[in-house]
């Protein structure tokens, strides 16, 4: 008789052991969604109120005439690039391994020299689909940019310094139009590109350094301002894509099935098979404004715009140099992406690349910052 007592016993706590834990699941994935999807009406309100976008409208996109934009010309450059012609060179004489072909890059160079005759760029960006819009052509701006400081080194090292201030002036003004682009990927490379610019400027510096005539015309053109790249607008485009794409969840299959752990599964690398459709949102089935009805797409709309809600709020605070305000929105969003809310589970992979933009930006401000001080103690 013990020993049945002792299984009945044993038999009892299991039940009540995975009783307990199916209610604790069953609290945070199906009671935390159908409070989250009631919660979207007021967090829809807040967000509007604080000035958040949520129609393509409210970003207040360019309207630029053709004779001014820069997208096309700058396709062209890009699509003549060279393909593996340049070479890396590890003894480091060379910077960035370049560049056997430099005749190979000319008729990419004709095309940007006419891409930054023009003062905007728009590449007419959908961004209404979110997560699926492409930026292919900030590689090329890049390798264009690498490019062009290729050809500043080996006309430095042959003493044409016009020709090599000419090629800093073409990836400048390569800087000034990539940042016009949309979204934090554009902001991001236009970053990169600037220090990758400076950083070539000072080579070209140190080359001519034995001819004082030589150096003054690289260090005036050190001594203009660099191009100000301006957080709020790629940051404001982010937030739309961010939530455009939680406002088309459902158009994903997400939250149509009965299992929620089913949701990220249109966001996962693999490779479905043959007989699965591949769901995606193009511009001709996105919807661009309105609700999800889907019980679970609800619920991960009205957190997403909540997080931007509280992120803007604080943000707006702060008033704080970029480094700052990078952390305390990692901070904002370890909270969105607690464990045991997982209405939240979209929140982190939503999210822009906002502190990769803050370790991006900083030392290039520090520059900026330092080469203004120099600037100001020289002219007294």
């Amino acid at each position: 008789m013990r020993r049945l007592a002792r299984r009945l016993w044993r038999w009892l706590l299991w039940t009540i052991g995975l009783a307990a834990v199916a209610s604790i699941v069953a609290n945070l994935v199906f009671v935390d969604y159908h409070q989250a999807s009631r919660e979207l009406p007021k967090a829809l309100r807040e967000y509007r109120e604080e000035g958040l976008p949520w129609l393509a409208s409210d970003l207040a996109l360019p309207n630029i005439r053709e004779s001014e934009n820069a997208a096309e010309p700058l396709r062209r450059a890009i699509a003549a690039l060279p393909k593996n012609t340049i070479d890396y060179n590890p003894s480091g004489n060379v910077p960035y391994g370049i560049l056997r072909p430099v005749a190979g890059y000319e008729r990419a160079f004709a095309l940007v020299a006419e891409a930054v005759r023009r003062p905007r760029l728009d590449f007419g960006r959908d961004l209404d689909i979110g997560a699926y819009v492409l930026f292919p052509e900030e590689a090329g701006v890049k390798h264009l940019v690498r490019a062009l400081m290729g050809r500043a080194e080996l006309r430095t090292r042959k003493g044409d310094d016009a020709g090599a201030l000419a090629d800093l002036d073409i990836a400048r003004h390569l800087v000034r139009l990539i940042a016009q682009d949309r979204g934090m990927v554009a902001a991001l490379v236009a970053a990169s590109c600037d220090g990758m610019i400076s950083g070539q400027a000072r080579r070209c510096l140190v080359q001519a350094a034995n001819d004082p005539a030589r150096l003054r015309r690289y260090r005036d053109w050190l001594a203009r301002p660099a191009p100000l790249l301006d957080l709020r607008r790629p940051f404001r485009d982010e937030i739309f894509m961010a939530v455009a794409n939680a406002r088309n969840l459902d158009r994903l299959g997400v939250g149509t099935s009965w299992n929620p752990f089913t949701d990220m599964e249109p966001f996962m690398c693999h490779y479905p098979h043959d007989d699965e459709p591949t769901l995606e949102l193009t511009s001709a089935n996105v919807r661009r404004d309105g609700l999800p009805q889907a019980l679970r797409a609800r619920a991960y709309l009205a957190r997403n715009l909540q997080m931007w809600t509280e992120l803007s709020r604080d943000t707006n605070r702060l008033r704080e140099p970029i480094e700052k305000v990078t952390a305390h929105t990692d901070t904002i969003v370890l909270r969105y992406a607690s464990p045991f809310t997982t209405s939240h589970i979209f929140d982190p992979l939503l999210f822009p690349v906002y502190a990769q933009f803050g370790r991006s930006s900083a030392p290039r401000d520090q520059r900026t910052l330092a080469d203004e001080q120099h600037r100001s103690r020289s002219s007294r």
